[in-house]
């Protein structure tokens, strides 16, 4: 009679235990598969850039002078009007192809010649600048 009593009891017990096992596993199955899906949907999501070269002729029509005079304004300067670039708002200057240069936003960023008319314009040459120069 205590033998059984005791053999229920271990049963039960291990009965509970194996649904909270199984319960855990599950759960934790269901995370990991929303979080793939979120991966992969969001993957598919990622925005593409866009560039307008220029308004075809249908498009013009719809413009204001206004609008027409900013698509033609010529572009900002690029590397390729300088080799020596620095940001407005900065104290360094960079080579063209650093790559603190390049994590800088394209809106701020200013272009020179050479490295004097850099240092002319009071800006100090980059650690980048100093490791080729050295």
């Amino acid at each position: 009679m205590l033998t059984e009593k005791i053999r229920s009891a271990v049963l039960s017990a291990t009965d509970t235990r194996f649904e909270r096992y199984l319960l855990y596993a599950t759960g934790i199955l269901i995370f990991t598969s929303g979080m793939l899906a979120g991966y992969l949907l969001g993957s598919a999501k990622k925005a593409r850039e866009v560039v307008i070269t220029a308004p075809t002729a249908e498009v013009s029509a719809y413009l204001t002078d206004a609008e027409r005079e900013d698509i033609a304004a010529p572009a900002a300067p690029s590397a390729e009007a300088g080799s020596i670039g620095s940001s407005k708002r900065g104290t360094k200057y960079y080579f063209s192809d650093c790559a603190e240069l390049k994590a800088l936003k394209q809106e701020n960023l200013v272009w020179f010649p050479s490295e004097d008319a850099a240092k002319k314009a009071g800006y100090s040459p980059s650690a980048c600048v100093l490791k080729r120069t050295q």
